[in-house]
């Protein structure tokens, strides 16, 4: 036993061996030393002390409390309840002691009696809101929750109020009633439309769960019934079909909501973003079309007809997006759409109609717009563009002058990186191995950083005194780079069959990424899966089979291999980099496949 817990307890012996104290100085002491010895967990012994107190004074509430503390800790709850319904004749009007009351009569099994004494204290102080709220959190704590919500109910209904409704609506939510949650929520904000931003948090948050939806359509139709609060509800209304993607009815419900709120088309653009998230694009150009006829006004019409545009160019529509950007350019000049319209038409010339020269007019436009977001980008794109063509020194100097823009900041790291796969095409080793060292002391956190890792443990493994094959693929690399994939490809199998272990690895992803270029995503497929089943403690497993799910996810459609591949990285590669997004798309297969 510890020194000051020893001498406590000879101390409360001497005490008890003396006859019974009756001075004032005497008595505060012993308060004291019970308070002492219940810190130090003798409970039992200040409870024999206390006790013989109160026989004198049982209105003391700083000796009453002591024993409440002790007969709590004790769980001596029939004590306790005796003791506070002792404090209720005493006091007929200290409602706290019928709920101290009530709590010992639920810890005793006597919930009956615990709601009568309950009544008791709300019959004492029915005006005062802190009577409701110490009941139903004396039943919370003993895990009554239902009772909890009834109290508060009847707190409402006594103070004619909605004071307790956002208390009712969180309980709801502990029960997962969502539905009645949210139609507590909408009668806590009753006319109090300052309320609605705290009320849409936290209904958003409900509907983002994705449980209970249907209770939530339902509770949400409900309060659209009483047609006050309309403005109000649509917006979380058009939230659960967005949700479950049921995006054609989600489209009247955008109108509506655009009507009520006087959007002028804002609500129904936000609309169709979303809906291009989703890749309903038919629909997006659908909901597009109908904001530039119905509000033919509004400021928003370059906006809608940019997301038209991008709608267009993921259908593989080029010619139409082109149509839809260049009108852009001729209508709003000078805005920041029109700059995106400039960008974005060279991005279909540069990737998907492989005119690099159309390309480079587009982006060199773009220089004309210093103030636009694409400036590094377009700057970027012309060095691409000259790589495609084979020429290194003007793509090296484009890469070269991005570094030196400090309006391209954001861009510097990739014209960094660049610049060393230009060094390292031309076979300067040395000097590629500088630059990707730049890259990742400069850029720790950045989208690059892997990259420049994966060439530098290249490097260091083939540049020994015979670095023919290194030299074989940096050429390889180069002639995949300017879309020459034959000739890349025949220079990839050339590796392989001399069996180099060090680099056939890399060269069959680099086959696969030039099969999947070309549309052939079979035949990709089967070469990640020969990399695999090759090369199994290859660093690049991880990555092929993040590729072949993707394969079968977007250009297969082959949702059963799709998620039978996601779910193989998850297990096999638990430490990637790519389990993240694998997670996402099993996410999103999940809720493809769901009803």
């Amino acid at each position: 036993m510890k020194k000051p817990v020893f001498l406590s307890v000879i101390l409360f012996l001497l005490i008890f061996n003396l006859s019974f104290p009756q001075s004032t100085d005497q008595y505060l002491n012993d308060l004291k030393m019970a308070e002492a010895l219940m810190n130090q967990g003798m409970y039992q012994q200040a409870i024999t002390m206390l006790e013989r107190w109160y026989e004198s004074s049982p209105q003391d509430q700083y000796l009453v409390s002591l024993l409440r503390r002790g007969y709590n800790e004790t769980k001596s709850y029939l004590k306790l309840k005796d003791l506070y319904l002792e404090q209720t004749q005493i006091n007929p009007k200290d409602w706290m002691a019928w709920c101290i009351v009530g709590d010992a009569q639920i810890k005793l099994d006597q919930l009956n009696s615990a709601d009568s004494s309950f009544q008791k204290a709300i019959e004492v102080a029915k005006d005062l809101p802190e009577v409701y709220r110490i009941i139903a959190n004396f039943y919370l704590l003993n895990g009554i929750t239902y009772k909890a919500i009834e109290i508060y109910f009847e707190g409402n209904s006594n103070l004619k109020s909605k004071i307790f409704s956002r208390d009712i609506a969180h309980l709801y939510e502990a029960l997962r009633d969502y539905g009645s949650a949210v139609k507590m929520y909408f009668e806590f904000m009753g006319k109090d439309t300052t309320r609605y931003n705290a009320v849409e948090s936290q209904i958003l948050s409900l509907i983002d769960e994705g449980e209970d939806l249907e209770g939530i359509e339902l509770a949400l139709k409900d309060v659209m019934e009483k047609k006050t609060l309309d403005k109000w509800v649509y917006p979380l209304y058009g939230a659960v079909f967005l949700k479950r993607g049921e995006l054609e009815p989600a489209f009247q419900i955008y109108k509506n909501i655009d009507h009520l709120w006087e959007g002028r088309g804002n609500y129904i653009l936000f609309f169709a973003k979303k809906c291009f998230q989703e890749k309903a694009y038919d629909l997006t150009i659908t909901i597009c079309d109908y904001i530039l006829s119905s509000y033919p006004q509004s400021p928003l019409l370059a906006q809608a007809l940019l997301v038209k545009a991008k709608s267009k160019k993921q259908k593989e529509d080029y010619p139409g997006a082109i149509s839809e950007y260049q009108k852009i350019i001729g209508t709003y000049k000078n805005s920041p759409e029109a700059s995106e319209a400039i960008f974005q038409i060279g991005e279909i010339e540069f990737d998907y109609l492989k005119k690099t020269a159309e390309a480079k007019k587009w982006y060199t436009e773009i220089l004309n717009h210093p103030e636009s977001g694409r400036f590094g980008d377009a700057m970027i794109r012309i060095g691409d563009c000259f790589l495609v063509e084979g020429k290194l020194d003007s793509s090296y100097l484009w890469y070269g002058r991005v570094q030196e823009e400090k309006g391209a900041k954001d861009r510097w790291e990739e014209a960094k990186f660049k610049s060393a796969e230009i060094d390292f095409y031309r076979g300067k080793f040395d000097q590629a191995e500088k630059g990707y060292n730049t890259v990742v002391s400069e850029y720790p956190k950045g989208f690059l950083v892997n990259n420049s890792l994966e060439r530098l443990v290249l490097l260091r493994e083939n540049m020994g005194s015979d670095a023919t094959f290194l030299l074989i693929l940096t050429e390889a690399l180069l002639e995949k780079a300017k879309r020459n994939y034959d000739k890349a490809k025949e220079l990839f199998i050339r590796i392989i069959n001399f069996e180099n272990e060090k680099l056939s690895d890399l060269c069959l992803l680099e086959i696969a990424l030039i099969q999947k270029e070309k549309g052939e995503f079979e035949n990709s497929v089967s070469t990640l899966e020969r990399l695999q089943e090759n090369y199994p403690e290859s660093p690049y497993s991880a990555l092929a089979q993040k590729m072949i799910g993707d394969l079968f996810y977007y250009h297969l459609k082959d949702k059963i291999q799709a998620e039978k591949s996601y779910q193989l990285l998850l297990e096999k590669y638990s430490n990637s980099m790519f389990v993240e997004e694998a997670r996402e798309n099993l996410k999103e297969l999940k809720d493809i496949n769901s009803p």
